[in-house]
């Protein structure tokens, strides 16, 4: 005899991207630390003026690939989540894809803002931020059940 299947477990979503953000609050002190560490901050003051240029040079970019990340995170979570049960099984499809596709929109749009507006830029940390909540997403979404 056939069992019917369990029921998935409900993602707080709201307690996951709460989480985001402290992730991406510890990116940008990491990042930080890393700019005072490699422009001498944390041992001395700046010698040369060109140095000022380079303050929170890494912490400015991971948190604008962080911020692009959790952005279109939160956007998805407020378009897909915002029907449940089954009256509104139609709707919940429909919004998932409506979801998706503003969320890869706001992604593309994030990006090409990001590489035309900020100076100095390093793309290897944008990356390293948006990837870095896009993992930890992935983790959270999987142990976060009410």
């Amino acid at each position: 005899m056939t069992q019917p299947a369990k029921l998935a477990p409900i993602i707080n979503v709201a307690a996951v991207l709460r989480a985001q953000l402290w992730l991406l609050l510890a990116l940008i002190i990491l990042g930080a630390l890393a700019d005072m560490a490699l422009t001498g901050l944390l041992v001395a003051e700046p010698t040369s003026p060109s140095s000022s240029n380079q303050t929170w040079r890494y912490a400015k970019n991971l948190l604008a690939g962080g911020g692009v990340a959790w952005l279109g995170q939160w956007i998805f979570a407020k378009i897909a989540w915002r029907h449940t049960g089954a009256r509104f099984r139609k709707q919940i499809v429909h919004r998932l894809y409506l979801a998706q596709m503003v969320k890869w929109f706001v992604t593309l749009l994030g990006f090409a803002v990001v590489f035309s507006q900020l100076r100095p830029l390093a793309a290897l940390w944008v990356f390293v931020g948006f990837i870095a909540l896009q993992i930890n997403y992935l983790r959270l979404s999987h142990c976060r059940t009410i």
